[in-house]
């Protein structure tokens, strides 16, 4: 039987998992929008999204959201990621010792890199989709 993981939650607020655990969620997105559109050019466009994880429902989900740009380059779209991470996940060592905020935003900064986030954000921006899409890694 396949089951989901149970993610708590500290008292602090965080879900902490070492980047091993990090490696193996699965994400769904669950939103993405524009920012103000009196702020858009004819070429760029920023926008935020943000992305869950698959969970039991004794748990917390972990929550990971970024800030985007969408550039038109020769006619076509290139979105790409303009923020950090921001995150309720803390990163720790295999000794269970806290990482800190900024190493666990550079860790997560390269796990939504790899992340096949692009084309899903793209999709629900423009259409207004709303039905999840699920990521693994």
């Amino acid at each position: 039987m396949n089951t989901l993981p149970m993610f708590l939650t500290s008292v602090d607020g965080y879900i902490r998992l070492t980047q091993a655990q990090l490696v193996r969620i699965e994400l769904v997105h669950l939103f993405s929008g524009f920012d103000d559109p009196d702020s858009a050019t004819d070429d760029i466009v920023t926008g935020y999204t943000e992305w869950v994880s698959v969970m039991n429902s004794k748990g917390s989900a972990i929550s990971v959201g970024w800030d985007w740009q969408l550039r038109r380059l020769g006619g076509v779209p290139n979105l790409a990621r303009i923020s950090n991470p921001r995150s309720n996940l803390m990163l720790q060592d295999s000794s269970i010792i806290d990482l800190g905020q900024f190493k666990t935003e550079i860790i997560l900064a390269s796990f939504v890199d790899a992340l096949d986030w692009k084309d899903n954000t793209l999709l629900h921006v423009m259409l207004g989709c709303t039905a999840p899409v699920h990521q693994p890694h």
